[in-house]
């Protein structure tokens, strides 16, 4: 070979080495990118996840609060109550019924008794009438 051969081989051999480097440090230069990018993403991800553990757990106070509140107030309503029906009550010179459901009368056992006889005399009844339809 030639010193001029040697030469241009030499300087293919430079340029090819060259163009090699750049493309390792651009390679290197996109994996960077692409790490920094999932990082980023990982981090926006984490963050997300936080701001809605966050926002569950106020909202969970918030709730277990007006659940307390409802639970009081509902407590106070029945203590008004309670002392609204004493006060009625003690005021009550006679034996009036206090709620609606207590005047109602309660069958007497001679309609009970009726009703059930009735009932029983009507199967019965169908029951011979189907009987005697199949014979």
């Amino acid at each position: 070979m030639t010193p001029e051969e040697r030469s241009r081989v030499s300087a293919y051999d430079s340029q090819k080495r060259k163009e090699r480097t750049q493309r390792e440090r651009e390679q290197r230069a996109v994996k960077k990118r692409e790490k920094a990018e999932r990082e980023r993403a990982h981090w926006e991800k984490v963050q997300r996840e936080r701001t809605q553990r966050e926002k569950e757990k106020r909202e969970g106070k918030e709730r277990e609060k007006e659940q307390r509140e409802k639970e009081q107030r509902r407590k106070d309503e029945n203590r008004k109550a309670r002392k609204d029906n004493y006060e009625f009550k003690s005021g009550l010179e006679d034996d009036t019924p206090i709620f609606e459901e207590d005047a109602i009368p309660a069958p007497s056992q001679e309609s009970v008794d009726a009703q059930s006889t009735q009932y029983g005399d009507f199967c019965w009844d169908s029951h011979q009438q189907q009987y005697s339809q199949g014979q």
